[in-house]
């Protein structure tokens, strides 16, 4: 059943969640009534002097019982220059929101079009902008059980989840006055549903290792419950389940502590044993820590990048979120 809902001159088309029940991924792509969801892409990105940046973007939507608070944000690594930029945008309703067919945005903040071939993403925060094309690549997978994710216990709720992980990416980059040409990869997640999203139990660290002969694995633990799910990507998607993440260290973020620095082992998958090493320091992009990491093979060679975003509950069990001063 769709409905929609009305905020002053915006719209905001929605369907119903339905879990292991749900629809195909452009019906997905819509928001869910009463649910807490996002749509979300990361990309790593080179200018023309091979200088590396990343990006991330995204749209989320919260659910409190009747009440649904949206926010935008909007970050950017300089890793050349060992800076970082954040921008957010958090309100207690959807207006300025609208979310169509082939498109979610944020008035002139953030737009995500889909045309025939990709992706058109559009981003202005106070300090950059970025205007990217991407191809849709190898195309979406589900990922979980067909695209059904339970948020670390069954009672504390599930989403719906899939990814576009492989993206070619061309665009540019204003930065500082300077307009810079920027091409790369992108990977894209629309995932939400019904759920404890203020639970600390439910809070995760995702992994998302985009390797160099453009396979991909993606990692959704949650070390509270002692649960986990992930895909292996290649042509098709297999299921993860059994695999271990063990932190080299857990640091310690405006009295958060997250875990920095991971050995990885995948039984059975590519070489099995993988080393993830951040490139710089983390950064606090709202409700997420941000670690962009290379990925190292047994015999130390580099593999390829990770994006790891990871949440405050996922180590910090009396976390309390700080939405209702928002």
């Amino acid at each position: 059943m769709l409905r929609r809902i009305e905020y002053m001159n915006e719209s905001i088309k929605t369907i119903n969640y339905l879990g292991k029940e749900h629809g195909n991924f452009n019906q997905e792509w819509l928001a869910h009534h009463k649910a807490s969801e996002w749509w979300y892409a990361t990309g790593l990105l080179n200018d023309e002097n091979n200088n590396l940046y990343s990006y991330q973007i995204v749209l989320i939507k919260t659910a409190f019982g009747n009440l649904e608070p949206w926010s935008t944000q909007l970050a950017l690594t300089d890793f050349t220059n060992n800076k970082h930029y954040f921008f957010e945008k958090a309100q207690k309703d959807g207006e300025g929101y609208s979310v169509g067919d082939n498109f979610a945005k944020r008035d002139d903040l953030l737009s995500i079009e889909k045309s025939n071939d990709g992706f058109i993403i559009n981003a202005e925060a106070d300090n950059f902008s970025i205007s990217l094309q991407t191809e849709f690549g190898k195309g979406a997978f589900w990922h979980a059980d067909n695209g059904y994710l339970v948020m670390g216990k069954p009672e504390l709720g599930s989403t719906t989840y899939y990814s576009y992980p492989s993206m070619p990416t061309t665009g540019k980059l204003i930065l500082d006055d300077k307009t810079i040409q920027i091409k790369g990869n992108s990977w894209f997640d629309k995932q939400g549903g019904e759920f404890q999203s203020l639970n600390p139990l439910s809070q995760w660290e995702w992994f998302s290792l985009r390797f160099k002969d453009n396979e991909q694995v993606m990692l959704f633990s949650f070390p509270q419950d002692d649960y986990q799910d992930g895909t292996y990507i290649t042509d098709h998607s297999q299921r993860l389940n059994k695999y271990t993440i063990t932190p080299k260290k857990i640091i310690e973020v405006d009295g958060i502590k997250f875990s920095s620095g991971w050995d990885i082992d995948l039984p059975g998958i590519k070489d099995e044993h993988y080393t993830l090493e951040p490139i710089m320091a983390g950064q606090r992009n709202g409700a997420y820590y941000e670690q962009v990491s290379r990925i190292f093979d047994s015999s130390n060679n580099h593999v390829g990048d990770c994006v790891v975003e990871l949440l405050p509950g996922a180590r910090t069990p009396d976390f309390k979120s700080d939405w209702g001063k928002r």
